[in-house]
């Protein structure tokens, strides 16, 4: 089950402009970036899809931070989150982001998604040339193909090389590990889990990390064989993961709204054998491009 920290330190609001999270301390002495429900209606399918995806991404053996849930108590710190607000508040209209009403004391009502800063990172940029990256500072070159998959598996339409929400951390043996962040964006960001398998679309080239610069660049590495061999062990994975919905499932606060009927939506969304087939295909076109 998820860890429940209360909020010990505000410090800021993070210039994301798509949530505006809340950089916090929180009472187990770690910083974490907090996201508050932006919808007002349940099922907090944002939320839900963070759990959801961190928890799924972790079983295919790829990086994500560290997750749990946030008591943040308003009332203590409403002074502050109005100050900092007013900070960011010319540059959100420029960017025509409308962040005001997501500061109000019903956002902080329930438990809010913490994700665990990481120390000792970069941003990855999807946007950088192919072969401006020397592969062999990486860990797991090939985490990037399997993520791209994996995506294309849950329709995450917000990792693409123009908004990679990929960071690279440097780890104990000073090789970069990939980090997957900020997945509320699955199913194509639908936000009810109604008719998921009619509704949702594959994902376009232009909306999926397989057409990055690191990407291309590792793929003009492999053979057609390895390729193949990438695209099995990610069926494999999704093979191992559907037993473990439930469970994951089990974690997400009762207070999100996530029904018995949308947990089934999912997994039937999830465990389709034709759009998996349809995905494989999807995967080797995409890194044949």
């Amino acid at each position: 089950m998820l860890d429940q920290f209360n909020t010990t330190i505000f410090h800021r609001i993070s210039k994301t402009w798509g949530s505006g999270p809340l950089f916090c301390t929180l009472s187990n002495r770690h910083q974490y970036y907090c996201k508050k429900n932006n919808k007002i209606i349940i099922p907090f399918t944002d939320l839900i899809n963070e759990v959801l995806v961190n928890r799924l991404l972790s079983g295919w053996g790829i990086k994500t931070p560290e997750i749990c849930l946030v008591n943040f108590e308003f009332n203590v710190f409403q002074n502050e989150l109005e100050a900092a607000f007013n900070e960011i508040a010319e540059e959100a209209k420029a960017r025509n982001a409308i962040l005001k009403n997501h500061y109000v004391a019903n956002r902080f009502v329930h438990p809010l998604f913490g994700s665990k800063y990481i120390i000792n990172h970069s941003g990855l940029s999807g946007n950088a040339a192919k072969d401006s990256f020397d592969l062999d500072k990486f860990s797991n070159p090939t985490h990037i193909l399997l993520i791209g998959f994996f995506d294309l598996w849950i329709s995450n339409k917000d990792r693409k090389p123009s908004n990679s929400n990929l960071i690279k951390s440097l780890n104990e043996d000073e090789k970069f590990d990939i980090v997957a962040i900020d997945n509320c964006q699955a199913f194509y960001n639908n936000n009810s889990y109604v008719n998921l398998l009619d509704s949702v679309p594959f994902l376009t080239p232009e909306e999926s990390i397989l057409t990055c610069g690191l990407a291309q660049q590792l793929i003009d590495t492999l053979s057609k064989e390895q390729i193949s061999d990438l695209s099995n062990l990610a069926l494999s994975f999704i093979e191992n993961s559907l037993p473990l919905l439930d469970e994951t499932f089990d974690e997400i606060p009762n207070s999100w709204g996530l029904s018995e009927n949308n947990r089934v939506e999912i997994r039937n969304f999830l465990s389709n054998k034709k759009r998996i087939e349809d995905i494989r295909q999807k995967f080797i076109s995409f890194v044949e491009l």
